[in-house]
Formats: structure tokens, C-alpha cells, sequence
């Protein structure tokens, strides 16, 4: 049975449609009465239209429920061949005919109107949001207004051009031959040609490079191979960095778990990263005992003042609007917790990589967490300056059990396999082991000094142990830097700057990242509160508006336009975006409208997932580790340790010599470097994503298509959940959050340099048309470009050119395509060598944007 049939078989629809035909009828009787229709100067003051008989309204309700109850096909995988023999079938039809034009210029209007609407309200965005930074943005007042005059008038000509041809859509609907041709003229193909002309010249450039996109794969399959350690291509100087060529470098020295130790070439590299980072020059490689000392009393300080700071940062109290008198107070600076209500509202969910989610599912699997990171992380959200203090110290002085030479059981001549005890007692006996193991215990010349605070205190324990600092006087005026005794310094002052600064850098790390995270928020909810259709703006927003509940079902889509435009026309439009702005530390900070600084509770939430993530991640690179254990142990040990063939007999014949508990706990892993490490790849990780959406933000700011902003938000929701590949074969995590920074890095290049192309393609276009010989008739051109006050409409100037006030350029929607193209070249490639191993992905997906970069150039 048909479709149309079973619209109306239901009892309830052939009442109702019984009514709506008695109601029409004395609704056309009483028109008839008052002479509509034979004065043609006539009007109705209703805007409500002339009434549709109830077959006409039959068949556009079955038109748009059949619309509606529309489900796509499964799509399957097509050959190159395939695909080009149905291009090929496409170009020999005929597009423009006597039945498609009218339908094709009425859709081409209704589509104009429509981003036209969209254009008019992205101009009253932007001189709320602009408008309040100073006098010359106020000056463009008087040519702001004839633009929005420019605009209105030209979706009123639209508007009218797809009302009269509407009645090829109806034609359409109720299945008439009959061909409207006669209501086409001559402006309406001059308006289309000159939009085609403007699309086919905007698209040509970005439609070029897809197609070489898409031959990626056919093109260097052979040369783009699996392998977990590629070399940075030192060609690319314009699209690599020196930092990132170094970090690829150094990766054998630093893709391994860091040891805790007091010596001072066991931290040095890690040191000057801190010292430099926190700009306290000194010298290590001559380092003297007065210096270390110096670097020490310098750490402390930096301790001190940034612990306060940092404690500060992270509370939020509760959102409370401050009255006017009492803002310049300093009562605004307080970061506020604001609720997200816009949570539940989201239409546009991220698309998740499998390989991704299929890594993360196997850590979380585990559920084990490592009992000493997960400690050495706690300890990091003390705020009490002297638990600090004392927990470095006491971290410090048990360092040494955990990584001091484990002594070897030598057995007595009783022993069933008794040795020789000559080394044992050449051990005991031996004076200058004994010598150096006793200066080496002795405290540097911090422990026991005193400070206000009672840091030093803390750090130094007064006591028992500080006496045999004093009690060797020929020991402390070498320290004191007074003489020189031939002692070089031990390093304890030095490695104590070196906990405190890394601690106080973690907990930096930790604030930046809930910044990035809040930021992602604010940017998320931008999204969500312009694809709802949120209009008016308005500050109470708990629900979607008045857009979202608009049906098709007794409007037709004509009608549609005029009532978005009746609500632009006499609505409030207000901007309640947020402003973004960049502090002295690197840390985001979030604005409201109104100026408070914000912090998003779904921002707390992310960053609480965050951190449990870590420490899962953290904990299986800890607990796979081998190579904190005895080297010779294998050697020394007669019979493996795990072995089926292991017995108790062979255990009693052929006792182990060494069994390395303290390589099997791990104990000597200096945990809370390697928090550090987390962190820091973390947050720089964060950082890319960062650059990548903020570059896909300027492009969302640009486009007026609603089409075209869903599927740049898709692109930009997608990075905001992006999460690194983790390698769980490799011996630690440092290499895959290079290679996940090192892909954002080049992903971002890559759109900045096709989104500047765009630009400068579209301002020759629109420099080459003189609108004064065209007598008015621009429709479907763009808008004249007028070269005033450059923007930016965020925070970030360096992540595109920047436009001018006026100036709008829809043509970057086509960016979104380039990613989507090169996962699908990855994946083809992925197939293609059979490869299943997380590095090797990775090592394809790099490989894969180097090519597409060289293509690009």
C-alpha cells in the first residue's frame, strides 16, 4: 500500500480532515463576501495565507512525515573504479531542466534567506561583543548600520523570488507535469549564476587537495611503513619545530622510568628544566656548597609564595552576583563556580576513534592503581606549608634505603653451600668505605637553621641529627663556601630545590590543565547554545527555544523563514559568549559576559577523570617495568622464575643467591617524577589541542550555513574529547604523548596554512568585482569588503589572519573536510599493512600528515 494512503487511515484523521474542509469552505465563503480577490488593491491585514485545500495539505503532511521516518541505508565501502564510473554517470545527466530549474532556484532562495538570517545575526553578535572595547569599534556604527540595511533588503528580494516560485514545490508535491518555467526570470538566473560563479571559485582549491587526499593512500602506501621510531623529516623546517625535532631526539634517554636518587647527575637535566622554567639562574655544572645553599633558600622562597597563590586559585565559591559599587573593590577577581545547565541540550556528541577507546578500556580494565603514586599524588593537594616541608624531607632521607646497593647473603661455612667469608670481613674492615659512608649520612648546612615559618625546620630536623653537623667543624666552613677543603659538593641542598620546585610545578601543571579543560567548556557550550537556536540570547536560558519546537507539519518552509525573520527583526539579540583571556603563568581564565571569572563544574568533573586516568596509566607503566631489578639476577638464579617445571626439589638442591624484592615492589621509582612527566606531556598535550581549537573556533565565528556550522562543531567537539593513543607495550608513556602532540601540532599547521589560503583566495575574488557596474544587481555575491579595525574573535592572535570587523568568510567551513579525509587515508593505510600494535598506528598517522603536508606545499 502506498504511503500517501496510509497517511490518512486512521478515524481520527479522516474527522479532522472533514473539519478542515467545512472550515475552509466558510473561510473562502466569507472572503468571497468581503470581495477578496476581485480588488486587486486589496490586502489582508493577516500575515495567516490564503487557505490550502485539504488535498494539498494531505500531501505535504505525507511529504514530511516521509521525511521524517526516513532511515538511511547501511553505506558499504566503494572501489576507486566504482566511484568514478557513478561521478562519470552524474556528469551525463542533465542538472538544469524545464521540471528540476524551478525547484532548483526555489531551493537556492529559501537557502539564501536563511544563511542571510544567520549572517544578520552574526553582525549583531559581533558588535555586542565588540562594541564594548572602545572607540573605534563605535565609530563603525554608521556603516554597521548599512550593512544590517544591505541585508535586510536583500532577504526581502529573496524572500519574495522563492515565494513566487513556489509553486514548482507544490507542482512537486501533488505530482503535477506541469512545469512552472514561465515564473522563472531573467534576474533570478543572474542572482544564481553569480552565486555558482563565487562557490565554484571558493571550493576549486580545498576540492583540489581533497582528491589528492584521498590518492594518499594509493600513492605512498609503500612508502609510509609501520615503525614504532620515525625520525622527524628535517626537510619540513617550516612545518616542524626545533623542540619537537629535540624531544624526538632524546627519546631513548627519557622513554624510561625515572630513579629516585640524591646524586646530583641523576636529576641535573630535570633541575635546569625547573630552574629555567622558574628563571633562577645558577650554575650546575660548578656548582660550589654556597651556591647549592643559595639555590636552596631560593627554592624555598619560590615555596612560600607560590604555595599561597596556588592554594588561592584553586577555590571557587559558589556564583553571587557582586553589585556595581562594590566591583572595583577587588570582590570580582574571585573565580566563581557556575553551574553548566546547557549539559543536557547537546545534539552534537563526539565522534570516538576505536583505537583510542579500545586502549582505554584495557588500562581501566585493570583498576589498579600503584598505593605509592597514588600517595605521592595526595600529597600534592596539601595546602599547609609545613606538611609540605616535612613530607619533602622525610621523602628525601629515605632515599637512600630504597636505592642503596642491596648487600648479598653470603652463607657461613655452616651452610649447606657454604662460601668463602673473606669479603665479608674485608667489607666490615675496610676504613675508607667506612670514612665516606659516614660523611655521606652527615646533613648539608641547611638542616638545623632556623626560618619564621618553620619551613627550614621542617626541612632540616632539628634534633639528633643535625648534632653531627656541628660536631665536625673541619666539615662546615668547606660547606659555608670559606675555604676550599677538596670536598665537591654532596648535591642534598641542590636535590632538596629540586623537590620542592617539581612540587610546586605539578600542582602549577594541575591548575593549567583545569584552565584548558574550563576553556573547552565555555567553547562546548558556545556550540551547543548556537545549534539550538538560541536567538535571543538570553541570560535564563534552561530549555531549547522557540527554533527547535518550530515543526514542518502546518508550516510550509517559506513560512518558516518569515517568522525567523519576524523574530530577529523586533527580538533582543545580546551576546552571552564568554571572553577568554591568557595570564602571566599560561593558565586560561574564562569570562562571563558580565566580566566574573568563571570555573564550570563540569570543568571539575573533567579534571577529576583526569587524574584517575593518570594514575591508571601511570600505575601500568610502574608495574611493568623490569628494569629496576638486578642485572645478574637471571645469571645468579639457577631456574627462572616463573617456569612450569619450577619443583620445591630443585629449589632445595639449587637455592637462589638473589632474589631483588626491592626491584619486584619498585621502590626505588621516584613516583612522584614520574608524576611530573604525566603532567607535564599532559598539559602539553592539552596545550595542542588548544592551537588545533582555536584555529576550528575562528572558522565556527565565520560561517553563516547551519549545515556548515554542525559539521565544523562536529570537527571541533571531536578535538575537545580527543585523548593520546597510549603504547601499553613500551617501556613508558613519554613517546606516545610526543607522537599525539607532535599529530595535533601538524594537524594544526596544516589548517592554518588551507584556512590562510582560503582567506586570501576569497579577499582577490572579492577585489576583483566591481560592484559599482553592477547597478545593484550583487545577490548572491559576497558582501563588499570593508578594510577597517582588524579582530580577532579570540584570545589567540597568531592561529589565523585576522579579519576585519565586517568580514565574513564562509568558505572556511570546507577546513572541516581536510581531517576527515586524512583519518579515512590512515585507516585505508592501517588496512592495507594489516597492523594492529597502538605505536605502529600512531607511527602511520604521523607518516600519513607529512605526506599530506608535502602535497599541501
Amino acid at each position: 500500500m502506498e504511503f500517501d494512503s496510509l497517511v490518512s487511515l486512521g478515524a481520527r484523521n479522516r474527522a479532522l480532515e472533514t473539519e478542515l474542509k467545512r472550515n475552509i469552505a466558510d473561510l473562502k465563503n466569507e472572503l468571497k463576501d468581503i470581495g477578496y480577490g476581485k480588488a486587486k488593491s486589496l490586502s489582508l491585514s493577516s500575515s495567516v495565507p490564503q487557505p490550502q485545500s485539504v488535498e494539498e495539505s494531505s500531501l505535504e503532511r505525507a511529504e514530511c512525515l516521509r521525511h521524517l521516518l526516513h532511515i538511511p541505508d547501511v553505506g558499504f565501502s566503494l572501489s576507486k573504479d566504482k566511484i568514478l564510473q557513478m561521478e562519470m554517470e552524474v556528469c551525463e545527466k542533465e542538472e538544469h531542466t524545464c521540471q528540476s530549474l524551478p525547484l532548483i532556484l526555489h531551493q537556492f532562495f529559501l537557502t539564501q534567506c536563511e544563511d542571510l538570517l544567520m549572517l544578520k545575526l552574526m553582525h549583531l553578535n559581533r558588535w555586542e561583543r565588540f562594541c564594548r572595547h572602545g572607540v573605534p569599534i563605535q565609530q563603525l556604527e554608521p556603516v554597521f548600520q548599512d550593512r544590517i540595511h544591505e541585508l535586510v533588503t536583500q532577504y526581502k528580494d529573496f524572500w519574495h523570488r522563492a515565494k513566487r516560485l513556489e509553486s514548482a514545490y507544490k507542482a512537486y508535491v501533488s505530482d503535477n507535469k506541469t512545469s512552472p518555467i514561465n515564473d522563472i526570470t531573467t534576474e533570478d538566473m543572474t542572482i544564481y549564476l553569480n552565486w555558482l560563479s563565487w562557490k565554484l571559485n571558493s571550493t576549486t582549491l580545498v576540492h583540489r587537495y581533497l582528491l589528492v587526499l584521498s590518492h594518499i593512500p594509493n600513492m605512498h602506501h609503500s612508502r609510509i611503513l609501520p615503525s614504532k621510531d620515525v625520525a622527524f623529516d628535517d626537510t619540513q623546517a617550516d612545518w616542524d619545530k626545533a623542540k619537537e625535532r629535540k624531544a624526538n631526539e632524546t627519546f631513548e634517554e627519557d622513554n624510561k622510568l625515572p630513579i629516585a636518587s640524591r646524586r646530583l647527575n641523576s636529576f641535573k637535566q630535570r633541575l635546569v628544566d625547573l630552574l629555567q622554567y622558574y628563571k633562577i639562574q645558577t650554575d650546575l655544572d660548578s656548582i660550589s656548597p654556597a651556591d647549592e645553599l643559595e639555590l636552596f633558600y631560593q627554592a624555598q622562597r619560590r615555596l612560600k609564595n607560590i604555595i599561597a597563590t596556588q592554594t588561592k586559585m584553586m577555590k571557587f565559591p559558589v556564583f553571587s552576583p557582586v553589585p556595581e559599587e562594590e566591583r572595583d573593590s577587588g570582590a570580582v577577581q574571585n573565580t566563581y563556580m557556575m553551574q553548566a545547565r546547557w549539559e543536557t541540550q547537546r545534539t552534537i556528541h563526539a565522534h570516538l576513534d576505536p583505537v583510542r577507546q579500545s586502549v582505554i578500556a584495557s588500562v581501566r580494565r585493570r583498576n589498579t592503581i600503584d598505593e605509592l603514586l597514588k600517595a605521592s599524588y595526595a600529597q600534592t593537594h596539601v595546602d599547609n606549608l609545613q606538611e609540605i616541608t616535612k613530607t619533602l624531607k622525610n621523602f628525601a632521607s629515605n632515599i637512600r634505603e630504597a636505592v642503596a646497593p642491596s648487600i648479598r647473603p653470603y652463607c657461613v661455612a655452616s651452610h649447606p653451600l657454604g662460601k668463602d667469608t673473606q669479603q665479608m670481613w674485608k667489607r666490615i674492615y675496610r676504613a675508607d668505605n667506612r670514612q665516606e659512608e659516614e660523611e655521606e649520612d652527615k646533613d648539608s648546612i641547611a638542616d638545623g637553621m632556623a626560618d619564621d615559618d618553620g619551613v627550614l625546620g621542617a626541612l632540616s630536623g632539628r634534633g639528633a641529627q643535625s648534632d653531627g653537623v656541628y660536631g665536625n667543624f673541619s666539615f662546615t666552613p668547606g660547606n659555608l663556601g670559606f675555604g676550599h677543603t677538596g670536598k665537591l659538593s654532596t648535591g642534598k641542598d641542590a636535590h632538596m630545590a629540586y623537590l620542592m620546585l617539581r612540587h610546586i610545578k605539578i600542582r602549577h601543571l594541575r591548575r593549567e590543565a583545569l584552565g584548558i579543560l574550563n576553556y573547552f567548556k565555555s567553547v562546548e557550550r558556545t556550540i551547543t547554545l548556537d545549534l539550538c537556536g538560541n536567538f535571543d540570547k538570553k541570560k535564563d536560558w534552561d530549555g531549547p527555544p522557540s527554533r527547535k519546537e518550530t515543526s514542518f507539519l502546518h508550516n510550509s518552509r517559506i513560512e518558516h523563514m518569515q517568522k525567523m525573520y519576524e523574530y530577529l527583526e523586533y527580538g533582543n539579540v545580546e551576546n552571552i559568549d564568554d571572553f577568554y583571556e591568557k595570564g602571566e603563568d599560561d593558565i586560561i581564565h574564562v569570562q562571563d559576559y558580565n566580566g566574573y571569572y568563571i570555573m564550570y563544574d563540569t570543568a571539575l568533573k573533567s579534571l577529576k577523570e583526569l587524574e584517575d586516568e593518570l594514575l591508571i596509566v601511570g600505575s601500568h607503566y610502574i608495574s611493568k617495568d623490569t628494569s629496576c631489578r638486578l642485572v645478574d639476577e637471571e645469571a645468579q638464579n639457577p631456574l627462572p622464575r616463573r617456569n612450569s617445571a619450577f619443583k620445591t626439589s630443585n629449589l632445595i638442591k639449587h637455592p637462589p643467591l638473589v632474589v631483588d624484592l626491592v626491584g619486584y615492589s619498585h621502590i626505588n621509582v621516584d613516583r612522584t617524577a614520574v608524576l611530573l612527566d604525566l603532567w607535564d606531556k599532559e598539559v602539553e598535550f592539552q596545550r595542542r589541542k588548544y592551537q588545533l581549537v582555536d584555529c576550528y573556533l575562528k572558522i565556527y565565528h565565520q560561517v553563516g550555513s547551519m549545515e556548515e556550522k554542525r559539521r565544523v562543531a562536529q570537527s571541533v567537539i571531536t578535538v575537545l574529547n580527543q585523548r593520546p593513543r597510549y603504547d601499553l607495550t613500551a617501556p613508558y608513556f613519554i613517546k606516545s604523548y610526543n607522537d599525539e602532540s607532535h599529530i595535533l601540532l601538524q594537524t594544526t599547521t596544516l589548517v592554518k596554512a588551507v584556512a590562510n589560503a582560503i582567506i586570501e583566495n576569497e579577499r582577490k575574488f572579492q577585489l576583483g568585482i566591481n560592484y559599482k557596474e553592477l547597478n545593484g544587481l550583487t545577490g548572491g555575491l559576497p558582501f563588499e569588503i570593508i578594510a577597517k579595525q582588524p579582530i580577532s574573535t579570540t584570545d589567540n592572535r597568531d592561529s589565523l589572519k585576522s579579519m576585519y570587523f565586517l568580514e565574513f568568510c564562509t568558505a572556511l567551513s570546507q577546513v572541516s573536510y581536510i581531517t576527515t579525509t586524512i583519518n579515512r587515508s590512515v585507516e585505508e593505510i592501517v588496512f592495507i599493512h594489516g597492523i594492529e600494535n597502538t605505536g605502529e598506528i600512531v607511527s602511520i598517522h604521523r607518516q600519513t600528515l607529512e605526506a599530506c603536508m608535502a602535497e599541501w606545499v
